[in-house]
């Protein structure tokens, strides 16, 4: 056998005895999550964008207020979700869909991953989703957390 059926083989294994999603009696999907971009994950065939926050997308360059260079803010916003995402399996709960896509909170053991994001300062609290964030949004401003370092200018 040459190396590539080997590796072909060992990555059926593995997809083979992976665990597969799971959903619960309330809806929750809980399995391991594939990081999209700064909002977005994906647990088997679900694709999941994080409930009451937006991050910028993977590429978005962004410019702070008052000048400066600009910044690679949208793989900065993906690099920090893929931190907060462990290798195990995770558990989001839906919490509607928004042009069919599932809206979520995901938690990994007691970490709240969508607050974590916005607290940590890598995506911002989304108006008419209940402000679930908004104060999160307002203590990593004041922080200066995550993107807020780059993007405000030190008074």
């Amino acid at each position: 056998m040459n190396g590539r059926a080997r590796l072909v083989g060992a990555a059926i294994l593995l997809a083979a005895t992976a665990p597969a999603p799971a959903a619960s009696a309330d809806g929750s999907l809980t399995g391991r999550a594939t990081v999209i971009d700064g909002n977005t994950l994906r647990i088997g065939r679900s694709e999941i964008t994080l409930h009451g926050l937006r991050a910028p997308r993977p590429g978005r360059v962004c410019t702070p207020f008052r000048g400066g260079p600009p910044i690679p803010c949208g793989d900065m916003a993906t690099a920090a979700l893929e931190a907060l995402v462990p290798a195990r399996a995770i558990t989001c709960t839906p919490k509607g869909t928004r042009g069919g896509t599932l809206r979520a909170v995901c938690r990994a053991d007691a970490r709240e991953i969508n607050r974590a994001m916005v607290e940590d300062g890598w995506a911002r609290a989304v108006p008419g989703e209940g402000m679930a964030y908004g104060a999160a949004e307002k203590r990593a401003v004041r922080r200066r957390a995550g993107l807020w370092r780059h993007l405000l200018v030190s008074q």
